[in-house]
C-alpha cells in the first residue's frame, strides 16, 4: 500500500496505528491523535503529513481519519501479525475510544467470535488495563449512550464488581428514551453480584424513560425489552404513554390528513396498536369514529367535485 508500513518513521507509524485503533470516523488531530500516538510535537506532524497524506490519511481542518477501510484493515492485520506485535500494539492503547475500536476490530464486542485472534488474546491478557481505561473514560456527567457503550465493553472485560459499579453510575442518568432503555437492558444482562439490585436500577431507568416517550418507535423499543424489565409498574406507565401517543396521532389525522384512503389505513393501524397495548376504550373508539367520518366526508366531497365537473 504505497510506501510500506515498515519504511515509515516511528512517528508516522504511531499516528497510523493510533488511527487504526480508533473507531472509524474523524478524530481531533492535535488534541487526540498526536498525543495518543506518542508524537511529542506538532512539528513532527508537519514532516509526517508529507508521507501520510493523502495515501494513508485524510485531513479535514484539525481532524483526521484513515483514507479508507482498506488502510484500516491493513493496519489491524499488521497488529494481528504475531503475538508479540499484538501485545505491543495493545500496550500502547491509552483511551477508552481505542479500547472500543480495537475490541470491535478484534471481534470481541457484542459476543462476537474473534476474527483477529492474536489481537483478541492480547486484549484479554490486558483485561485489567482495559477495565481501568473504561472506568477512567467515564466522566461524572457521562450520558446514557456513553454508559451503554461502557456496559458493552465491561461485558467483555469486566467482573461482578465492575458491573455493580456501572449500574450505580447509571442510577438516575437521563437521556433519550430509546438510549435509556438500551442501557437498562445491557445493565440487566450483566452478571452482577446482586442481580436483584441491578434489576431494580434497570427497571427504574425504564420507568424514567417511559414518560419521555413521544413516538411509536419508542413504544416498540419498550416491547423489545426483557420481561424482567416490563414490571407491573412499567406496564402501567407504558399504557399511559401509549394512550397519549396514539390519541395524539389520531388528533393529527383528524385535523391534518386529507387522503381518505390513507386516513382509513392509518386509523386501522392505530386501532391495532391500541388493542396491543390494552388501551381500547371510549376515547379511542370515539376518535376512530371521527376519523372514519372525516374519511367519508372527504370521499363525498371528492365524488361531488367530480360530478360537478
Amino acid at each position: 500500500m504505497g510506501r510500506k508500513l515498515q519504511q515509515t518513521w516511528p512517528d508516522e507509524r504511531g499516528i497510523l496505528l493510533t488511527l487504526a485503533t480508533l473507531p472509524v470516523g474523524l478524530w481531533p488531530l492535535y488534541d487526540l491523535i498526536i498525543p495518543l500516538s506518542g508524537t511529542q510535537e506538532r512539528l513532527d506532524w508537519v514532516s509526517a503529513q508529507a508521507v501520510l497524506v493523502p495515501t494513508w490519511v485524510i485531513v479535514h481542518r484539525d481532524h483526521a481519519e484513515l483514507a479508507n477501510l482498506s488502510c484500516r484493515n491493513f493496519l489491524l492485520d499488521y497488529m494481528d501479525h504475531n503475538t508479540l506485535q499484538a501485545r505491543q500494539c495493545v500496550s500502547r492503547i491509552r483511551s477508552v475510544e481505542q479500547v472500543a475500536g480495537v475490541t470491535s476490530a478484534a471481534g470481541l464486542a457484542y459476543g462476537g467470535t474473534a476474527r483477529r485472534p492474536k489481537l483478541a488474546a492480547a486484549l484479554i491478557e490486558q483485561r485489567a488495563s482495559m477495565i481501568s481505561l473504561i472506568r477512567s473514560g467515564l466522566s461524572d456527567e457521562a450520558s446514557a449512550r456513553t454508559l451503554a457503550d461502557a456496559a458493552d465493553l465491561l461485558g467483555v472485560y469486566g467482573g461482578e464488581s465492575d458491573f455493580t459499579w456501572l449500574a450505580e453510575r447509571a442510577d438516575g442518568v437521563s437521556g433519550k428514551p430509546v438510549t435509556m432503555m438500551q442501557l437498562a437492558e445491557r445493565i440487566s444482562t450483566l452478571p452482577a453480584s446482586d442481580p436483584l439490585e441491578i434489576d431494580q436500577i434497570a427497571s427504574q431507568m425504564v420507568a424514567q424513560a417511559i414518560p419521555l416517550m413521544r413516538t411509536q418507535h419508542e413504544l416498540d423499543a419498550y416491547d423489545r425489552l426483557p420481561a424482567a424489565l416490563q414490571t407491573a409498574r412499567n406496564q402501567e406507565l407504558i399504557r399511559a404513554a401509549a394512550r397519549r401517543i396514539i390519541t395524539g396521532e389520531m388528533e393529527y389525522l383528524i385535523t391534518s390528513e386529507d387522503d381518505p384512503q390513507l386516513l382509513r389505513s392509518l386509523a386501522a393501524e392505530a386501532d391495532e396498536r391500541a388493542a396491543w397495548h390494552g388501551i381500547r376504550g371510549f376515547e379511542i373508539t370515539a376518535m376512530l369514529d371521527l376519523i372514519r367520518d372525516r374519511a367519508e366526508d372527504l370521499e363525498a366531497h371528492h365524488d361531488g367535485t367530480l360530478d360537478g365537473s
